[in-house]
């Protein structure tokens, strides 16, 4: 990693807090937002725009994964999310959500770098990988009204298809020259 971190951490227990700021400001990252509870951390998320959210899971008012949920659907942000506890269901939620690393108490400096390590560049391949996925829909729609257009275009001037289909991709090809 090149440059520091802006960080979000939350806690509920005051002295995991305090652990979480400590482990990330050894780890040579700023920490840009604290929080208690769920509803603060997005809160405090929305404010100052994280690079990295890192959340026990165990928070008051929304727990660590669903305030991680409703901080995605905002804006992108890799979320490391922290355990006391190796729950099945926990780890069933986090890996359908947009969780990209979870660790299991207590978190040394080595697991959390690594954790961060990991996540950083998987969540950057995912979020390229959604923009691939968004673009070829676009593709793909744009293929379809192509068809219905040669389609009706084949129709009206009694042509077979694929007569109209090169008369639609020469048009293409003339506007794409413009």
């Amino acid at each position: 990693m090149d440059h520091p971190l802006r960080v979000a951490v939350a806690d509920a227990d005051a002295d995991g807090l305090l652990h979480l700021r400590d482990l990330m400001r050894h780890l040579g990252h700023e920490v840009v937002a604290e929080a208690s509870s769920g509803p603060e951390l997005v809160e405090q998320c929305r404010a100052a725009q994280p690079d990295l959210v890192i959340t026990e899971v165990t928070l008051a008012g929304l727990d660590g994964l669903a305030a991680a949920e409703e901080i995605d659907r905002e804006w992108d942000v890799p979320v490391v999310i922290v355990s006391a506890r190796d729950d099945d269901k926990q780890l069933e939620r986090a890996a359908s959500s947009c969780v990209a690393s979870y660790l299991v108490k207590p978190v040394r400096d080595a697991d959390l770098k690594a954790a961060i390590a990991v996540a950083l560049p998987r969540f950057a391949r995912q979020h390229e990988l959604g923009h691939e996925v968004e673009g070829l829909r676009r593709d793909l729609e744009d293929c379809k009204q192509a068809e219905r257009v040669s389609g009706a275009l084949a129709e009206r001037l009694g042509v077979r298809d694929e007569e109209a289909v090169r008369a639609v991709e020469n048009v293409i090809d003339r506007w794409a020259r413009l």
